[in-house]
């Protein structure tokens, strides 16, 4: 038994790169802890980039990492802070350059994090 033109095609576009994460339904998204001190190591998780894809981490304009993603799984990486980052709120943002997609997750760059927790 053999498929139709039509439905090899299909699936073609369905495996492709671009046309596949159209229609996947797997948002990208980026989690990383809400609450960081300088000098210490920020663990961030991409979700949702396709196997073998390149996926390039930054916080602010600043590039950090650039990852291919695994077969399986999410993208992980650990990203250093440099013990002069001023506090303040800071944007990590995940980039697809393939396919053009992006995610972003602001996190709380602090002094003290006992301090910071007790007041909010």
């Amino acid at each position: 038994m053999s498929s139709s033109p039509l439905s090899r095609f299909l699936r073609g576009l369905a495996k492709s790169p671009i046309i596949g994460n159209l229609f996947s339904g797997r948002g990208l998204s980026v989690s990383a802890p809400d609450i960081v001190v300088p000098d210490s190591d920020v663990e961030v998780t991409v979700t949702g980039v396709p196997s073998g894809e390149v996926c390039v981490i930054a916080i602010g304009t600043l590039v950090t990492q650039t990852l291919t993603a695994p077969a399986a799984g999410p993208v992980t990486a650990t990203l250093k802070l440099a013990a002069l980052v001023a506090p303040g709120e800071y944007e990590i943002k995940a980039t697809l350059p393939a396919s053009g997609r992006s995610a972003t997750r602001k996190i709380a760059v602090v002094r003290n994090q006992q301090t910071y927790t007790k007041q909010k």
